[in-house]
């Protein structure tokens, strides 16, 4: 409802010159669409249904049925875009095109532990321009498993 609110803001503000958001002659039509949102929250349809995390018991599947062998570049290469995915992509595959080889830096933590983590910035629906933050806490650590630092192919 607010997306297409803003959408008929811009249209109005491109086409009309004036803003149905924040003008003071809209001032009550903008009261009565927060009491609408309000009652579509209360009614349950504003509610947000997140994707179960996947367990530690789905991983071992992924992993001993042979279609993540790091033996075959095949399975190499989806075990890859799998850490990838689970641990660098927040929101899904957005940006993941836009991913390179230099935008992974190799580190290590306090215990000697070393781990990949991606320090490329990129803009997604929620963290536009300034917002993306300059730390890396907020992308996911990709660390070396024990016995796996030298592929095998």
């Amino acid at each position: 409802m607010i997306s297409i609110r803003f959408g008929v803001q811009r249209h109005f503000l491109t086409h009309r010159k004036f803003d149905i958001v924040n003008d003071a002659n809209f001032r009550l039509a903008n009261e009565m669409f927060k009491a609408v949102l309000t009652e579509i929250k209360r009614s349950g349809k504003g509610t947000v249904q997140h994707k179960e995390v996947i367990s530690a018991a789905d991983f071992e599947k992924l992993y001993t049925s042979g279609t993540v062998n790091m033996t075959e570049p095949r399975g190499l290469q989806y075990k890859v875009f799998l850490d990838i995915m689970f641990y660098s992509c927040r929101r899904g595959r957005e940006n993941l095109r836009c991913m390179k080889k230099t935008d992974f830096v190799l580190k290590s933590d306090s215990h000697g532990r070393r781990y990949y983590i991606n320090f490329a910035k990129y803009e997604t629906k929620n963290h536009r321009g300034a917002d993306v933050g300059d730390d890396d806490s907020s992308s996911g650590r990709i660390y070396e498993m024990p016995g796996m630092s030298k592929c095998p192919v």
